[in-house]
């Protein structure tokens, strides 16, 4: 499924951006949509923010690799 952010940037009334997708956001194509998407829908929810407010993105739209000494993309299935 193509990745896309969630919102519309011109009437969101705040925007988060990510640093990229991880692999559970590449299979659904929403931002935040994964383990770290239950943690932020706690902080908004705690804030009193609205998800629907928001336009939510990330700076790279495919995952990027974490892994010490490499600075290569991972292929969209994550390796």
């Amino acid at each position: 499924m193509p990745y896309k952010p969630e919102g519309d940037p011109l009437t969101a009334k705040i925007v988060f951006v990510g640093e990229a997708p991880a692999r559970s956001e590449m299979i659904t194509g929403k931002p935040f949509s994964g383990p770290a998407g239950y943690v932020f829908n706690d902080c908004l929810e705690a804030a009193g923010i609205l998800r629907s407010d928001c336009y939510i993105t990330n700076l790279f739209d495919f995952p990027v690799s974490k892994k010490k000494g490499k600075s290569d993309i991972f292929d969209l299935d994550g390796t």
